[in-house]
């Protein structure tokens, strides 16, 4: 059957940020479902601004509210920082996640989108998450996350509409070798890290509450040992890791039946931050 989707995503927030959304926006539209992706890149730190006191991170999120919509105003937010021709061919950058009016025209799939020591960076600071020595703070974020989504949860429910979790993992999770060339930079080795424990806490903490989860984690472990699902040096999927996203959404939708009623009525409301993961659900 068809499913209308309507993708409130907002970039560069956290679960609170799209929670607040919900109760403004999203709760008026009356779906069916309700998937809350969650990136388990950055969305424990994203959370109400990363452990900011609550009168600050209230402020944090109308600061990131007006960001972002004088991005959507301006097209062009920013320029990115440093440009680099790369084999003769376009620009990377230290900075990302600000689309530029040109990318669509000049988009090469094979051309890395970051500096490669910036794209180790980015993935290095993510990453630590999973160190050993890291544990007892990354329960602290989960435990501030896991309240906002129980709260996301009752009010979905309340509205009539089944509410479900995305994990989405990271890509020095799912690339062959690029834990380990990380772990190298910081002197460790991959016995330091815990690489499954953020989408598996997630899971376990969430399905204690009757949260239902979708996990995308192990079909992209698995099918990233066969082909890239990301695009070069960016952090975000290319089309192969879009269309296995949407595949596995596809599936659940479908084993659970969810059909177009309504056409006034929408099937499903994705509250996905494109940014992380840029998933088409409607495929």
């Amino acid at each position: 059957p068809e499913v209308e989707v309507l993708r409130m995503g907002v970039p560069a927030t956290g679960p609170d940020f799209q929670y607040r959304l919900w109760q403004i926006e999203g709760s008026r539209l009356d779906p069916d479902v309700v998937i809350q992706a969650f990136f388990v890149g950055n969305d424990f730190v994203d959370h109400r601004g990363a452990g900011r006191s609550d009168v600050v991170a209230d402020h944090w999120m109308s600061y990131r509210a007006v960001k972002n919509l004088l991005r959507v105003i301006r097209g062009v937010v920013r320029e990115p920082g440093g440009k680099e021709p790369v084999s003769g061919e376009g620009t990377t950058y230290d900075e990302g996640g600000y689309p530029l009016a040109e990318y669509a025209e000049s988009f090469q799939p094979r051309r890395p989108s970051f500096h490669y020591d910036k794209y180790i960076e980015i993935e290095r600071r993510r990453m630590a998450l999973c160190l050993n020595e890291n544990e007892a703070e990354f329960e602290r974020l989960l435990d501030r996350v896991t309240t906002t989504l129980e709260a996301f949860q009752r009010e979905v429910r309340d509205s009539g509409a089944q509410f479900v979790i995305m994990i989405i993992p990271d890509e020095y999770q799912v690339a062959p070798g690029l834990a380990a060339e990380i772990a190298s930079t910081e002197g460790r080795t991959l016995d330091d890290y815990d690489l499954g424990r953020p989408a598996r806490r997630l899971q376990e903490v969430l399905s204690e509450r009757g949260i239902k989860v979708v996990d995308l984690s192990p079909d992209f472990v698995a099918r990233g040992r066969e082909i890239p699902l990301y695009r070069v040096q960016d952090t975000h999927w290319n089309r192969r890791g879009n269309r296995l996203a949407g595949s596995l959404i596809g599936k659940f939708i479908a084993r659970r039946n969810v059909a177009a009623g309504n056409p006034a009525k929408p099937d499903l409301i994705s509250a996905n931050d494109w940014e992380d993961g840029r998933v088409v659900l409607s495929r």
